[in-house]
């Protein structure tokens, strides 16, 4: 993988990594980032993708909280939550919700 300053080539890595482990774990994933922005990006550039896959995209500043976010992430089998910086600390998604790689 390119290095993140190396945006365009490391964002189209990144967009087809996640796509593929998506795919493999039918979501199941808590993906963080640093950078606002950054999510907004991979979320567009994934939700196609994941949606033919019968995967959900939570995104994280869509206009719930993160705690209802986290919820409906929970409660859904094939779903993949991208979060920032709340998401960081506390957050407890215990059983099958999330894969472990």
């Amino acid at each position: 993988m390119t290095s993140p300053s190396q945006r365009p080539g490391y964002e189209n890595a990144l967009n087809r990594g996640l796509i593929q482990l998506c795919k493999a774990t039918g979501g199941r994933a808590l993906v963080l980032f640093t950078s606002y922005a950054q999510l907004k990006r991979t979320s567009q550039a994934i939700s196609g993708a994941l949606a033919r896959e019968d995967v959900q995209v939570f995104e994280q500043g869509e206009g719930a909280s993160p705690q209802a976010l986290l919820e409906a992430f929970k409660s859904s089998e094939r779903a993949v939550l991208l979060g920032t910086r709340s998401f960081w600390e506390g957050v407890d998604v215990p059983g099958d919700s999330l894969s472990r790689w």
